[in-house]
């Protein structure tokens, strides 16, 4: 098989030949392969659900005047409302823009891949050159993404970057805080819980940001690199690579549909948008309201 698969694929290993090259990916075909696609079908089902529901939740607490995350609406007379406090420097706003235009072209030019029998699929890959620019476009994507991960690493290294760090770091009191919240949904409780420089919800965003990045990049390089990847990983396991990479995006692409855009867009309170990827800043107001350990920690009382 190396040797026959090598005339299309020059340099191919013998990876080629642990595994079927066709196959339907059945639980009695390929057990490792259907478990995996089981567990990211529920998996995904399963976490948007939650997504939904807490949504429906935050909005509902909101408009019955309960506490919320959202910020209480700023009205023009509000002095707070007219001074900033900065959120994210210029080179973390860098960083984020990079993630959206590489998020951006990977979805674009990677769904119509996995789906290609859809109607939107279709009509994106109908127009004469649309495959070779589909795949130069992921491409484009992925090294922006791979450039992002060590401009990230080497941000991290920075004393801004390990201060951001330490914030990030998951503790016992976020386990509290998503408890409190959900009595304040339940309205059992009329008191907000109390967030530092991050709360929960930012927090599992970066967590999941960096897991799937991690996920896509490995299993990207497998795709990529193919021949070299089945020297040393067998075929069955260069499949669930390509499922996993597959699914992984859907993932991607629906959490930041439905979970990121409400939080930073569309959240009453915060819509049309939170500034602070733009501008860096975020107003007196909002700083008070939804970080105010942080606001303790840096005025020594919060109270100024």
């Amino acid at each position: 098989m190396p040797k026959t698969c090598g005339s299309c694929h020059p340099g191919i290993g013998k990876g080629v030949a642990f595994g079927k090259v066709h196959f339907a990916g059945t639980r009695t075909e390929s057990p490792a392969y259907w478990l995996v696609k089981l567990l990211y079908q529920w998996f995904i089902v399963g976490l948007m659900t939650f997504f939904a529901l807490y949504i429906a939740l935050d909005i509902r607490n909101y408009f019955k005047g309960r506490p919320s995350h959202a910020v209480s609406r700023l009205r023009p007379d509000d002095p707070l409302a007219h001074e900033y406090v900065e959120r994210l420097t210029l080179n973390e706003r860098l960083q984020h823009l990079v993630l959206v235009i590489a998020f951006t072209l990977l979805v674009i030019s990677g769904m119509p891949l996995s789906y290609p029998e859809a109607g939107w699929a279709q009509r994106l890959l109908s127009f004469p050159g649309s495959a070779p620019l589909r795949s130069l476009l992921h491409r484009i994507g992925a090294v922006l993404l791979m450039g992002l991960v060590i401009w990230h690493i080497a941000y991290l290294l920075t004393p801004r970057g390990r201060e951001q760090l330490r914030h990030l770091r998951w503790t016992r009191k976020d386990f509290a805080d998503i408890w409190q919240m959900l009595r304040c949904y339940l309205g059992l409780s009329d008191e907000k819980p109390k967030f530092g420089r991050f709360n929960w919800i930012e927090k599992l965003e970066y967590y999941a940001v960096v897991w799937g990045t991690t996920v896509m990049v490995l299993t990207g390089l497998a795709l990529w690199f193919e021949a070299q990847a089945l020297t040393v990983l067998p075929l069955w396991l260069w499949h669930i690579a390509r499922l996993i990479h597959s699914y992984e995006a859907l993932l991607a692409f629906l959490t930041i549909i439905l979970w990121h855009l409400y939080h930073v867009h569309f959240k009453p309170g915060v819509f049309p948008m939170n500034p602070a990827w733009l501008t860096g800043k975020i107003s007196l107001r909002h700083w008070l309201e939804e970080h105010p350990l942080e606001a303790q920690e840096r005025t020594g009382n919060g109270s100024e």
